[in-house]
């Protein structure tokens, strides 16, 4: 993070479950919640799409998390 970023959207997850990105070209992703890098309060982070293998113009629209499918 950066001096003038700031959290949009926080949710909590087990380690057990999946999350769904849903993108505006109407494709579906989807990732285990435990491949997210963990980190510390005072961490940089990473952003998602670093997470995910997006097409160029292909951004996040959506995100739900699931148990099981």
């Amino acid at each position: 993070m950066k001096e003038e970023d700031f959290v949009e959207h926080l949710f909590i997850a087990s380690t057990h479950e999946y999350i769904l990105f849903f993108t505006n070209t109407g494709k579906v992703h989807w990732l285990k919640v435990y491949e997210i890098p963990q980190a510390g309060r005072a961490a940089r982070g990473k952003a998602v799409v670093n997470l995910l293998q997006l097409e160029q113009a292909e951004t996040i629209s959506s995100y739900v998390r699931v148990k099981e499918f």
